[in-house]
């Protein structure tokens, strides 16, 4: 039983160094958007997009705003499905649905 209670508590700690590291990623996407930004572009090429979109510096903002209602979405909600349908409510044309459904299930569990 013991050893159990040890493996469990392993467990507890690897999901929540998992979840420190997924808001640290966050931030530092943050960071490094406000430097691209901050080099004043003319054109900004995004790694994932919907084909035909412009290379527009916009994307940038765009991109911000995302991840921002990512975060306020992780604040009000219980579960990864409850995440993941609230993000889709506010951004149900974004690119790649599946990206989003893991990075919920990496902050929700």
């Amino acid at each position: 039983m013991r050893s159990l209670t040890r493996l469990c508590d392993s467990a507890a700690a690897s999901r929540e160094r998992v979840r420190t590291a997924v808001v640290e990623g966050r931030k530092a996407w943050k960071e490094a958007l406000g430097v691209i930004a901050g080099l004043g572009a003319d054109h900004v090429v995004a790694g994932h997009k919907r084909p035909g979109r412009p290379d527009s510096p916009g994307i940038l903002a765009e991109t911000r705003a995302y991840i921002d209602d990512f975060e306020d979405c992780v604040a009000r909600t219980a579960s990864t499905e409850e995440l993941y349908q609230a993000m889709l409510e506010i951004h149900p044309d974004r690119v790649n649905p599946g990206a989003l459904w893991g990075s919920a299930r990496s902050v929700k569990g």
